[in-house]
C-alpha cells in the first residue's frame, strides 16, 4: 500500500509529510516519540495555512489526533476544546 501511495504523481504536502513521518518513525525511540509528534503537527499546521492545501484537514483532523498524543488526552476532549474557541 505504501509503494503505491507513495508513486502517485498527484501527492499533497500533506501526505508527503506523514509519508516521511513514518519512513522516519522506525529509527524513533519510543521516549523520543512525542517530540516527534510535536514536529509533525508543526509541518502540518504550516501546510494546513496554505489554503490550496486546506482541504485533506477537513476531512482527516490529524493535528487534533497529534494534539491528542502529544498531551495524553482523549481526542474528544481535543476537539471539545477547539469546538468551544471557535464559538
Amino acid at each position: 500500500m505504501y509503494r503505491y501511495l507513495g508513486k502517485m504523481n498527484d501527492q499533497q504536502q500533506m501526505q508527503v509529510a506523514i509519508f516521511k513521518f513514518l519512513r522516519s518513525l522506525g529509527d524513533t525511540n519510543p521516549r523520543e516519540l512525542k517530540g516527534a509528534f510535536t514536529q509533525l503537527k508543526d509541518q502540518l499546521t504550516a501546510i494546513a495555512a496554505n489554503p490550496f492545501e486546506r482541504r485533506p484537514f477537513m476531512y482527516l483532523d490529524i493535528i487534533s489526533w497529534l494534539e491528542s498524543k502529544i498531551e495524553n488526552r482523549p481526542v474528544q476532549e481535543i476537539m471539545q476544546r477547539k469546538f468551544e474557541l471557535l464559538k
